[in-house]
């Protein structure tokens, strides 16, 4: 009856494994295919792991330890206070975190990103880790500026207001 039982566990291990795996596989695909930087953060010690579109994002190392303050050093410069700020108070709070913001990459270009982030307790481990993910998001905020500058190379006067009667842009005539 041992033996059996053994062999019965045995084979729900494997299969759980083989799940897992599986599971893996997907997640890396669908992060990778949709160019979706993954991250958790430790944060007793503050290391942070990143997937690989994470770390390309914000033009870290392939491998190696990040920790969050390699990650705020990306951060454009007049975003930063507002950034650590923010990351702090949802921390100490336990809030999600949500941010829009832009990284300063080595060549002096920035790119815009969106993170979203929360706490998450893992059952087993009584340590907190913060987790979250992070989309480049440059395209929709060039899209939004050469938007604003149509906007306001129009020859007519132009308010938009959104359905609760809220201004939301107003072009340079309309002032």
């Amino acid at each position: 009856a041992v033996i059996v039982d053994l062999l019965i566990e045995r084979r729900r291990r494997r299969r759980m494994q083989a799940e897992l795996q599986e599971s893996q596989q997907l997640m890396e695909l669908a992060t990778t295919g949709g160019e979706i930087g993954v991250w958790a953060r430790d944060v007793k010690s503050g290391t942070v792991w990143a997937n690989a579109p994470l770390r390309a994002m914000f033009g870290l190392d392939e491998s190696g330890t990040i920790r969050l303050s390699d990650m705020l050093a990306r951060v454009h410069p007049e975003d930063n206070a507002r950034i650590a700020t923010e990351v702090q108070r949802s921390q100490e709070e336990d809030l999600p975190f949500e941010g829009e913001f832009r990284v300063l990459l080595a060549d002096g270009t920035f790119r815009w990103v969106l993170t979203k982030g929360r706490n998450v307790q893992i059952s087993q481990n009584p340590s907190v880790r913060r987790m979250g993910v992070v989309l480049d998001i440059t395209e929709r905020k060039r899209g939004e500026e050469r938007f604003r500058l149509a906007v306001e190379a129009m020859p007519n006067a132009i308010v938009m207001v959104n359905q609760q009667g809220t201004i939301h842009l107003v072009n340079a005539l309309a002032e």
